[in-house]
């Protein structure tokens, strides 16, 4: 009989195997290893043991109109970010934003970048490597001990109830809540918390 050819490993399939390999091991090597790790090629971490998906669409580009990309601002970006990424200066994105988009960003509102289709792959792979950085330097002087559920209520944004009461950051929250939309959350919706502590 023929046999049948293996189907190739999948990136999940190749991080639910690695996550088996680490649940295996001896406590003294698990302790040694709780930091965070970035699996299946930067779009997955393993924070305590727990696999967390980072949503490279979250950093992708949401539309192209006549080399003019449309981005929505995450956390901890900067105008000067975007130039260096997109290899433009600061005049010509404040060219093609409206008068003022440009002076203070704010996190979840769109802002266009201009940007030709050939680099387009480049900046979205620098901002996703950018981000990855902020996580590996914030689980350098922090840990996450446990999590919480908290319910949302009336007239708190985000930043109030993740940054200001919780002193979480936003990125954070998300990837512990991969199924919830946090720019749409009403109040008595319930979310997980991660509870942050320095090492």
């Amino acid at each position: 009989p023929v046999q049948e050819k293996e189907k190739p490993e999948t990136k999940e399939e190749a991080m639910v195997k690695e996550l088996e390999v680490i649940a295996e091991k001896p406590a003294t090597q698990m302790a040694r290893e709780q930091e965070p790790r970035i699996l299946a090629d930067g779009l997955a971490v393993t924070i305590d043991g727990r696999a967390l998906r980072v949503k490279a669409s979250d950093y992708a580009i949401k539309k192209f109109s006549r080399n003019v990309a449309t981005i929505i601002v995450a956390e901890e970006e900067t105008i000067g970010h975007f130039v260096e990424w997109a290899k433009v200066s600061t005049k010509r994105i404040k060219s093609v934003n409206r008068r003022g988009a440009t002076k203070r960003l704010r996190v979840g509102t769109a802002i266009k970048i201009p940007l030709t289709k050939a680099k387009a792959e480049n900046f979205e792979r620098k901002r996703l490597e950018y981000h990855m950085s902020l996580l590996e330097d914030f689980f350098d002087v922090y840990k996450v001990d446990g999590e919480k559920e908290i319910t949302v209520k009336r007239g708190k944004s985000m930043w109030e109830l993740c940054v200001i009461e919780n002193q979480t950051p936003i990125w954070l929250v998300m990837l512990y809540n991969p199924n919830v939309n946090l720019d749409r959350i009403a109040a008595g919706d319930i979310i997980n918390l991660p509870v942050v502590v320095k090492k």
